[in-house]
């Protein structure tokens, strides 16, 4: 019979001789060459899938909801600050916006804020003092 015949792949029946006979024996050894190949390519998954969450993890381990709360009210403190041109606009906005926003205001019934840290929506807290960089950067390079 040939090797890719139907009875080769057939469990066969366990001698209690000495020897096994030799379709036996390449049954034995295909089997064991699927089960290696099997727990190869598991091995290979667990690895991938493993890879993939730490990946998942490190990329979007810090997205937190209060980063994306903070930005919000950040942007709703200082608006308009993409629509500034010029340098007569930009201190207008620093004078008018900017200004009030980082610094501490009165409460709402006209209270002096005592806790300096905040900044004018008294749930964000002040680092440092600001600082205004100035970037100089040549016409037609961004």
């Amino acid at each position: 019979m040939g090797m890719g015949g139907k009875e080769n792949e057939e469990t066969p029946e366990v001698y209690s001789g000495a020897l096994p006979d030799p379709m036996q024996l390449e049954w034995f050894k295909k089997y064991r060459d699927n089960e290696t190949k099997t727990m190869s390519a598991l091995k290979s998954l667990t690895f991938f899938v493993s890879f993939l969450l730490i990946l998942g993890i490190v990329c979007y381990g810090n997205r937190d909801y209060h980063q994306y709360l903070m930005g919000k009210e950040i942007k709703a403190i200082f608006p308009r600050v993409a629509q500034i041109n010029d340098a007569l606009e930009f201190w207008t906005w620093m004078m008018t916006i900017f200004a009030p926003g980082i610094y501490t205001t009165n409460w709402y019934n006209g209270d002096e804020e005592t806790n300096k840290v905040y900044i004018s929506d008294k749930s964000s807290l002040l680092i440092g003092m600001p600082r205004i960089r100035q970037l100089r950067i040549e016409k037609g390079k961004d």
